[in-house]
């Protein structure tokens, strides 16, 4: 059975912390409540971004896409949805506006 924390299942959480730890960053919108995750990483690491958005997939709006990044860079990304459980991640990791 799976453990939840919140709406954020333990591995999602667990998942999150680890990008967290990583490249991976957390974003509150001005004049919203809440904050997101966004996964953000070159094409070349498309496999690794479809992996977390499928972990990740029950609290996100829609799935990867690419963009253009700086320069000649293809960008492929993804975001969860706005959340509490994720604003109180920001809470720690960002304490002082920074990570």
């Amino acid at each position: 059975m799976d453990n939840t924390v919140g709406s954020l299942t333990q591995l999602q959480r667990s998942i999150i912390i680890g990008s967290l730890l990583g490249d991976g960053y957390l974003r509150i919108v001005p004049r919203r409540y809440n904050a997101f995750l966004e996964i953000n990483h070159s094409y070349s690491q498309k496999e690794y971004v479809d992996w977390t958005f499928e972990m990740l997939k029950s609290i996100c709006r829609s799935g990867p896409k690419m963009r253009n990044g700086n320069g000649v860079r293809i960008a492929y990304r993804f975001t969860t949805r706005q959340m509490p459980e994720i604003t109180e991640l920001f809470k720690v990791f960002y304490a002082n506006g920074k990570k």
